[in-house]
């Protein structure tokens, strides 16, 4: 401990600010959500155990002395935990940019943001609506959607919010990957909104017309010049968290595992198409390795951070 405050302090103590602000929030909203679960249910200690220790070699650069970090720990992987669905979403995001650069490098490609939606259900019947919405969703996308002038790819999340206490709002966000002629005049096969509605009510064999929602993403000007992309801001937003921790507060320990039951083994994130990717290359491992070319760099200091009153703090290391 004396020797990492005494020994180049300033960049041990640097690495150690960005720890702290990038993990403390999230590892204390995973500490409340393993709270809502009876302390008896095996997804409270998971959630309690998930990163409580962070391991993190320090090194720099040997000529330009830049300072990076290589950050391990025990990563529970679950659906209802805060640090491990920011650092797969951000994975998700980093692949899912990089495929739609792919497509816009090689070929004209435009892209829509859709919303599909159904009516609001009790958490017990979650599952087997899940279920109903997945199977929908391969028809609509089979039989109405995957067409050369309709769309040619999608990545598909599964957002659950909650109204009240034993209610979920399942729904879809998707992002299609569509040709620019899709949008011409003369083109037959385009969908509007009330159509796309008139399908998916089909697909999902209900008596009503459920709502959706679909837009062409566009960057954001300023006098003509584009100041944001828009496409980037979408997959964030998208891929941020298919179920926010603050929703929980709704909950109690019964409809926590109830949630915790009808979500067992249910992927969130699903992709087809052209923007079809393996989710073996963005799946969390419990590493964060921010250095690519390691005979570059140094070894300077290993710290080892402990979870305690509600922030990380040092708890041991050493200087190489």
């Amino acid at each position: 401990m004396n020797k990492i405050i005494n020994k180049n302090k300033e960049n041990v103590n640097k690495v150690v600010e960005e720890v702290q602000k990038t993990f403390n929030k999230p590892k204390r909203n995973t500490d409340r959500t393993a709270a809502k679960f009876n302390h008896e249910h095996k997804e409270s200690k998971k959630l309690y155990e998930c990163s409580q220790s962070l391991f993190t070699t320090i090194l720099q650069h040997q000529q330009n002395k830049d300072i990076k970090k290589n950050l391990s720990f025990f990563a529970c992987k679950s659906k209802f935990c805060s640090i491990c669905n920011q650092i797969k979403s951000k994975k998700w995001s980093k692949e899912t940019f990089k495929t739609i650069t792919n497509l816009q490098k090689e070929k004209e490609q435009k892209f829509l943001f859709l919303t599909l939606t159904i009516q609001n259900v009790k958490i017990e019947e979650l599952d087997a609506t899940i279920k109903k919405m997945n199977k929908a969703w391969r028809d609509l996308w089979r039989y109405h959607f995957d067409k050369e002038m309709r769309f040619h790819g999608f990545i598909k999340v599964l957002e659950i919010t909650f109204p009240n206490g034993d209610m979920s709002h399942p729904h879809f966000h998707i992002l299609l990957s569509v040709n620019k002629n899709y949008f011409y005049k003369s083109n037959k096969e385009y969908l509007t909104t009330e159509r796309i509605s008139e399908l998916w009510g089909q697909v999902l064999k209900v008596d009503y017309l459920p709502i959706v929602d679909i837009k062409t993403i566009k960057p954001k000007k300023k006098h003509g010049k584009i100041v944001k992309q828009a496409v980037p801001a979408v997959i964030a937003e998208m891929l941020k968290y298919p179920m926010k921790d603050t929703d929980y507060n709704k909950l109690n320990e019964d409809t926590m595992a109830l949630l915790y039951s009808n979500l067992f083994r249910k992927r969130l994130i699903a992709t087809g198409g052209n923007l079809k990717m393996s989710i073996n290359k963005v799946e969390d491992s419990g590493e964060l390795n921010e250095v690519e070319d390691l005979e570059e760099w140094k070894k300077i200091a290993y710290i080892v951070m402990k979870f305690h009153g509600g922030s990380y703090v040092v708890a041991g290391g050493d200087f190489f």
